[in-house]
């Protein structure tokens, strides 16, 4: 009988730490939270609105693959498990992945972080590798140079699993109508090429919605390098920016 009542008195004991490690962990989560908050001001979007500054930011291709490199990922991975990481290597600052990069250099001796030049649209169901290589025709389409390197300034992309606050969600996505109208060009990954999966996923459907409605012009298809481009301009946004381009892997299913 002693025994027992030693080990469920141990049992108490033992739940009751865990219950205050789970108690201050939250704390902890939350102070976090308050700080990044603070750190973040409201900016004026390009279009008359106020957003948070840490959705403006973009990162660019060479930091990308930077980072596939030093994480270790398997870029046949969906990028959904890829955010899955995410959310556990931000948690403790409660910031996005491209917060915890700013004035970080890439190996191609640019920023690793700026402002987002190109908002870009895939399903989630898409493997980084077939991500990677889109935007990768993107710059090609674009730009002519498929490595950021060669470039004067490069392009960043602004993905959500970069851009977002993982562990804030709720509050990020909410405005993404903004965050597009800001950036003013939008690249969607259409993958695969024959039958995109984006284009039955109510998000993505939306993030076109919202594209068109800033458009003053009909999209126009192009060939390239890419399966499919088409572009739109949206008011208010860089001068000559090109507003949208829907580029899709080459990579097979």
């Amino acid at each position: 009988g002693e025994t027992s009542t030693v080990h469920g008195r141990a049992t108490q004991n033992g739940r009751r730490a865990q219950l205050e490690a789970e108690a201050l962990a939250k704390v902890a989560a939350a102070v976090a939270t308050a700080k990044a908050e603070a750190d973040d001001p409201m900016v004026w979007t390009r279009a008359g609105e106020q957003m948070k500054t840490h959705l403006t930011l973009g990162v660019s291709l060479t930091f990308l693959r930077d980072f596939v490199e030093a994480a270790s990922i398997d870029v046949q991975r969906p990028t959904a498990e890829v955010v899955a990481m995410v959310q556990v290597l931000t948690a403790r600052a409660a910031k996005s992945l491209a917060e915890l990069y700013v004035n970080a250099r890439a190996s191609d001796g640019h920023l690793a972080v700026s402002e987002a030049t190109v908002f870009v649209t895939h399903a989630q169901s898409c493997s980084l590798a077939k991500l990677i290589d889109a935007l990768n025709g993107y710059l090609y389409t674009y730009t002519k140079h498929a490595d950021t390197e060669h470039a004067d300034t490069p392009e960043y992309f602004w993905i959500d699993l970069m851009s977002i606050r993982q562990g804030n969600v709720s509050t990020d996505v909410p405005q993404i109508g903004k965050v597009i109208q800001h950036i003013g060009k939008v690249a969607m990954v259409l993958d695969p090429w024959y039958k995109p999966i984006c284009l039955t996923r109510v998000w993505c459907l939306f993030e076109i919605a919202q594209t068109i409605a800033g458009s003053d012009r009909k999209p126009t298809a192009t060939k390239g390098r890419c399966a499919a481009l088409c572009r739109y301009s949206i008011p208010g946004s860089v001068p000559g920016a090109k507003a949208v381009a829907l580029a899709s892997s080459r990579n097979p299913s």
